[in-house]
């Protein structure tokens, strides 16, 4: 899933170091277009535009719990989750 938000967006940003995560991180406050790309947050963030203030976030989830966003050119930012073991072998 990708986000797109327009020019002069800012954001409250939780930017993370690991995936391995708290998940209690300071929101930085930068716009989207000075994220440097690769760079990700977990959740929740909140953006800030002329008109309208957007929270993005995850709850009772299933199928993709622990989502991550990831800054990935212009103003957009994309999903990304952790690794996980597919199948455990006993030893």
């Amino acid at each position: 899933m990708t986000l797109s938000f327009p020019e002069k967006t800012a954001s409250y940003f939780p930017q993370e170091e690991s995936m391995y995560s708290h998940n209690e991180r300071v929101y930085l406050m930068k716009p989207i277009s000075e994220i440097p790309e690769g760079d990700f947050c977990s959740l929740p963030i909140l953006f800030e535009m002329d008109q309208a203030k957007v929270l993005f976030t995850e709850a009772s989830l299933y199928s993709y719990p622990c989502a991550f966003l990831a800054k990935d050119g212009g103003n957009s930012l994309s999903s990304i989750s952790p690794k996980y073991v597919l199948k455990v072998v006993p030893n």
